[in-house]
């Protein structure tokens, strides 16, 4: 049996394997492996991490001067903690994956040998065939893998944009970007409606504010009023002071207040059932 050192091998990408991470699309690259020698060559990959890729095919024969592809793919459920995980740290995915393709040359016998297995036939023969070697007659490519992150939405606003975070909120975070229903529109929903009850607050807030800043001076408008002429009752018409039953009372929009106190209610709890509905949505 003959030996071909994989250095002679042609590796696409050569040092790197890059793979782009998105919401909507299938995060993959592609391998391709070149075999410019005499001789052909059976190869195997591995993976630190098989439980996150699929890689198609993971095992197979180059002949001599032929090229094969190897698509490796992230699971969907992975992709998924990939994006969660960068936007609670707000930090590009630290990846620490790697892949080892091993390869050994073979003569042209085996190699017919080989071709003629079925897919799982040939996993068993090439594995086998690797087992029975010196792993010093096995020759090794390591490649490290880079994700790129393509701009997953953030939890609190902020989105990742290849790999790095941008230092304001999206603009672009609202409902109508997002198919109604799903979780990152429900999500758009929430902001909003928590950038209403802030806003609701704030007027709460100030009203009360301005009654507290009124309320001190209410016995000395009492006191003037008694002592005013009678003969003009209707110059007060345009003021905000109305005399009443039990003297001068403010003219104090209640009603508003009121409103706004129930208008925040029922926003609290709009909002306590959308963020239920989110965490339901992602937990499914």
């Amino acid at each position: 049996m003959s030996m071909a050192n994989s250095s002679d091998l042609i590796f696409s990408p050569r040092d790197t394997l890059t793979i782009r991470v998105s919401e909507n699309d299938t995060a993959e690259t592609i391998l391709k492996i070149t075999n410019p020698t005499c001789e052909h060559i059976a190869f195997k990959v591995k993976t630190t991490s098989p439980e996150r890729y699929l890689v198609k095919p993971n095992h197979g024969l180059i002949r001599y001067g032929r090229q094969t592809e190897v698509t490796i793919i992230v699971v969907h459920t992975k992709k998924k903690d990939i994006l969660t995980e960068a936007a609670t740290l707000r930090s590009p995915a630290n990846c620490k994956d790697k892949f080892l393709v091993q390869s050994l040359g073979i003569d042209a016998l085996l190699a017919d040998d080989l071709e003629s297995k079925t897919s799982h036939e040939l996993a068993d023969a090439i594995t086998q065939l690797f087992v029975k070697q010196d792993k010093f007659n096995l020759q090794a490519k390591k490649l490290p893998v880079v994700l790129l992150l393509e701009d997953p939405p953030r939890k609190d606003g902020f989105r990742v944009e290849k790999g790095q975070i941008s230092v304001g909120k999206s603009p672009e975070l609202t409902s109508s970007r997002f198919m109604p229903g799903t979780p990152e529109a429900m999500f758009a929903e929430i902001v909003a409606l928590r950038k209403k009850y802030d806003d609701l607050v704030a007027f709460t807030v100030n009203l009360t504010a301005e009654r507290d800043s009124i309320s001190p001076d209410l016995p000395n408008s009492r006191t003037s009023l008694k002592g005013a002429p009678q003969d003009k009752p209707q110059s007060f018409a345009s003021s905000s002071l109305n005399v009443g039953r039990n003297g001068l009372d403010i003219d104090m929009p209640r009603g508003s207040s009121m409103t706004s106190v129930i208008s925040i209610a029922l926003i609290s709890c709009l909002f306590g059932w959308c963020s239920s509905q989110l965490v339901r949505q992602c937990g499914s």
